[in-house]
């Protein structure tokens, strides 16, 4: 999925613009006023107020388009112009974002709005009174629990009931303050799902009466500063041993964290690596590790253009053990019999054999034809599935890691980010169009399911 940007706004449908928080609404304020470049004896002015006429750049960037009139002001009274404008915008009239006079934060969770739309295609025009409808449809991330079907979202969490393939019934929703990043259940008996929504942190989600109609926020959400520490954004949780999961911390590395109180969750060892982090898996026997490399305590990750990295959170002091380049940019990860299958942006599919956590080593590639990148990868049998996001998705054979080979393809019409197993079914986040599932049970002739294909084309 495409890496949200350090300012955070609430994403448009087509005819609205973003609406952005205080540090961005900034640059409405400056669009008229274009100071000339300032010289040598300004030097001071432009490291205080540098970042904020970044900020105030990329405002006008994003903004409506006019003209404005340049204007030749001293540099002194430029600056201070300037900075008397920044400050202004950032007091007045930026509290909070909106949206036409709505505000998301203050949406009910669910039981209001979920029986205004029946199916995650709905193509009915969404509630006047309930604009983050359409946003609840655009979902990058998707965990299934039986015939519950949970989706992370633009604008949070949304519960659906596929009982029945056909006619699929949502039962609650969730808005979260962030953009949902990755969905992860928590091992049973808990009822808590870990929603990862970017540089808001982490939300633990009670699913337990959902099919109620309830969905319920236990934790601070967003994260404060104290709870945050040093975690610049969570992309992804891995869950552990009881009460243990490991945090995909974006620039801030990996993370561990202490679950067993859910209420007050708490990161207590995190490790940087070089690149950024966008998801882990844990290297146990479960992934096929042998003994005794296999570890509840030690973790892959992927690191973007740092590319993999194995961390270990065993020891006294938890520390990086390897890291390799994959080519590429790793944005997603799968660990099987011993191997990580990365999801590698424009290099495609990269396999990497971490038997050995301290010498991991690429075994195999596979770069699929695309307009787009990988974007993510799930495991089904001895299968790769690829998520090449507006290119589909692609089923590859690795049955021989060291030989890839593409084996089938699905190409729907909006992008495909990522994709969940169940069964011989593909749960897969279809972004605008919401929750598509795929029939796998030929893996080289994936077929589409839900929506039928006829709904879909329309």
């Amino acid at each position: 999925m495409t890496q949200r940007q350090s300012v955070t706004a609430l994403p448009s449908v087509p005819g609205d613009r973003p609406v952005y928080p205080p540090a961005a609404c900034a640059g409405k304020a400056v669009r008229q006023l274009r100071v000339a470049r300032p010289s040598k004896p300004l030097s001071s002015c432009k490291r205080l107020l540098g970042r904020g006429m970044r900020r105030a750049a990329h405002s006008m960037k994003h903004g409506q388009a006019g003209t404005s009139r340049r204007l030749h002001v001293p540099p002194v009274l430029g600056c201070s112009l300037l900075a008397g404008v920044l400050a202004l915008s950032l007091t007045l009239g930026c509290d909070k974002p909106t949206w036409r006079g709505y505000d998301p934060s203050g949406s009910a969770s669910a039981s209001a709005s979920a029986a205004t739309a029946s199916s995650p295609v709905d193509k009915e025009h969404p509630a006047p009174s309930d604009p983050t409808l359409p946003l609840h449809r655009r979902t990058y991330s998707i965990v299934v629990d039986g015939d519950l079907v949970h989706a992370g979202t633009t604008a949070g969490v949304v519960s659906w009931d596929f009982t029945d393939r056909m006619k699929p019934k949502r039962l609650a929703s969730l808005v979260l303050q962030g953009s949902v990043q990755r969905v992860t259940k928590l091992p049973a008996p808990s009822t808590l799902l870990a929603v990862a929504t970017g540089p808001t942190g982490l939300a633990l989600v009670d699913v337990g009466s959902v099919r109620n109609g309830k969905l319920t926020l236990v934790n601070q959400h967003p994260w404060s500063p104290e709870a945050r520490s040093g975690c610049h954004a969570a992309w992804g949780l891995a869950p552990g041993a009881t009460g243990v999961g490991f945090l995909a911390c974006g620039g801030g590395g990996v993370a561990r964290m202490d679950l067993s109180d859910p209420a007050n969750t708490t990161i207590n060892a995190r490790v940087l690596v070089d690149g950024y982090v966008r998801d882990v898996a844990i290297l146990d026997e479960e992934a096929g590790l042998p003994n005794p490399a296999a570890s509840t305590k030690r973790v892959a990750a992927a690191a973007g253009l740092g590319g993999l990295a194995i961390v270990d959170f065993g020891g006294i002091k938890p520390k990086s053990l390897a890291q390799i380049d994959v080519g590429g940019e790793a944005r997603a990860l799968a660990v099987k019999d011993g191997h990580a299958y990365v999801a590698a942006g424009a290099a495609g599919l990269v396999i990497v054999d971490v038997r050995k956590p301290k010498s991991p080593a690429v075994v195999g590639r596979l770069l699929p034809k695309t307009t787009d990148m990988a974007r993510g990868v799930s495991m089904f049998e001895s299968y790769a599935l690829l998520c090449l996001g507006d290119s589909g998705l692609v089923v590859v054979d690795v049955s021989n890691p060291a030989s890839p080979r593409e084996v089938g393809r699905f190409d729907p019409e909006p992008a495909l980010n990522r994709v969940t197993v169940s069964g011989q079914q593909l749960f897969a986040a279809n972004d605008a169009d919401g929750v598509a599932i795929l029939d796998i049970s030929k893996p080289d002739k994936p077929t589409q399911v839900y929506p039928p294909p006829t709904e879909a084309s329309d």
